[in-house]
């Protein structure tokens, strides 16, 4: 009998097991998991749906606090399927970058203006695209039309300022690593109500929320397997960012799918995932080769090589932030610290072996 929370899904009338959860990790997700499993199975599954304990059966109370372990079913019909590599391939081609990369970064820094979770200003902040750069022009216009997604203006473009964040450099190899993932209420399944909220340091003063009751919405950052420190302490789990009311914000899809993506790195079942690569490679990587999708073709030839931070000509960038400075400096050093605890801890275990070894011969 399963000791973890699993959730099945639906495919031609057969339901195969997607994840499994760690009953405990449902609970620091949501105060109400069962709305969480739902939204879960949505970012995967492409189409809504609900929750259920019998396949193709009624739905489940979903606000209760504690979540059983077993087997869950999530039912709906027509499965617009996730990519499961779609955070993967942060890598691009150093001619692709220059024009394109640089008037994308400058619309996302003019937007955000500063790190959405800590304020950090550039260069201590560097802009991130949210599906990566590599997958290029094409990738992003298979996706929207697979997940039957109504947006405008259209999104065909993968340096259109709305798959762009600003974020600290202490948190972006994170986001890079699908370690944590933003994820966005209201939903179809959730209300802002449905996770606790953990304020960052000096939240309040960087005018960010401190009670989810009074917000019209959240973008909540969420830790699936980050071991960072530094992370941990700049951005806790269920600390709130910073939202944009502009136009060019990114819209729920690409939170949705980047979300859907770490969850099943982190907890997918890996005959699911190799199902769910196998039948989604023709319908997101079926690109024309007589397109000109100069973003992405040499990245997917092999000939990569890894985005670099962010950098700026712009005076204020080149001068930057004190506090950053100090910040920057901070992480370096805390990073630094917390590797020196750890090998001065490993060293302790070792000569307690040592110790006990020689007790006993």
């Amino acid at each position: 009998m399963t000791t973890n929370v699993e959730l099945w899904m639906p495919f031609n009338d057969i339901y195969r097991p997607a994840l499994s959860i760690p009953v405990d990790t449902c609970q620091r997700f949501s105060v109400h998991p069962l709305t969480w499993l739902r939204y879960l199975g949505f970012t995967i599954y492409g189409n809504e749906g609900h929750i259920s304990t019998l396949p193709g059966g009624p739905e489940v109370e979903y606000y209760q606090a504690d979540i059983p372990p077993g087997i869950y079913y999530y039912v709906s019909q027509l499965p617009c399927l996730l990519d499961p590599a779609g955070m993967d391939d942060r890598t691009s081609d150093a001619s692709s970058i220059s024009i394109n990369w640089r008037n994308f970064e400058e619309r996302v820094i003019a937007r955000d203006g500063n790190c959405v979770m800590t304020a950090s200003r550039p260069p201590m902040a560097e802009v991130c695209h949210i599906i990566p750069h590599a997958k290029g022009h094409q990738y992003m216009i298979n996706l929207v039309n697979h997940r039957k997604e109504t947006i405008d203006p259209p999104l065909n473009d993968i340096n259109d300022t709305r798959n762009g964040i600003l974020l600290s450099v202490a948190l972006s190899p994170a986001i890079g690593a699908c370690q944590v993932a933003f994820l966005q209420t209201p939903n179809f399944a959730m209300t802002v109500n449905d996770v606790d909220l953990v304020a960052q340091p000096n939240a309040e003063h960087l005018g960010f929320a401190i009670q989810p009751s009074i917000a019209n919405s959240r973008l909540t950052f969420q830790h699936f397997s980050n071991k960072d420190r530094v992370v941990a302490l700049l951005a806790p789990h269920n600390s709130d960012a910073r939202q944009s009311d502009s136009n060019d914000w990114p819209p729920p899809l690409i939170f949705d799918v980047a979300y859907g993506c770490v969850a099943l790195k982190t907890w997918g079942v890996t005959e699911f995932v190799q199902f769910a690569q196998e039948h989604t490679k023709e319908i997101y990587y079926n690109y024309d080769d007589n397109e000109c999708d100069r973003d992405a073709p040499a990245a997917r030839q092999g000939k990569v090589r890894h985005v670099g931070r962010f950098s700026s000509d712009t005076e204020d960038s080149q001068e930057g932030n004190i506090a950053d400075v100090v910040m920057g400096l901070w992480v370096l050093n805390a990073r630094k610290g917390a590797r020196q605890a750890e090998a001065m801890k490993a060293e302790s275990t070792r000569e307690k072996v040592r110790t006990w070894l020689e007790s006993v011969e």
